[in-house]
């Protein structure tokens, strides 16, 4: 018996060939999506870390700001022009 090629089979290779197009396709699909959602976590904890460091840089200035107000009051309270042309911004 000697086999000779059918329609059919040809069909089916057809199928084969288009299926695998279709995981290909899916696959690169896939692979993008996670290379886009690598970037966006990237993305992320850097927006995290700037907003950390936001957050301390704003402690440090109501400290800051604080300190001021303590000096403005003490200032207020003690004898005035004791310290003349002194800044209450200078640090301490």
């Amino acid at each position: 018996m000697s086999r000779q090629p059918s329609l059919h089979n040809a069909s089916d290779s057809e199928d084969s060939i288009h299926s695998l197009k279709h995981v290909s396709q899916q696959l690169k699909s896939l692979e993008l999506c996670w290379q886009q959602e690598a970037i966006y976590k990237k993305d992320q904890l850097e927006r995290d870390g700037q907003i950390a460091l936001l957050v301390e840089q704003i402690k440090a200035l109501n400290k800051r700001d604080e300190k001021v107000q303590n000096k403005l009051k003490s200032g207020s309270s003690s004898s005035k022009g004791s310290r003349s042309g002194a800044s209450i911004f200078e640090e301490e």
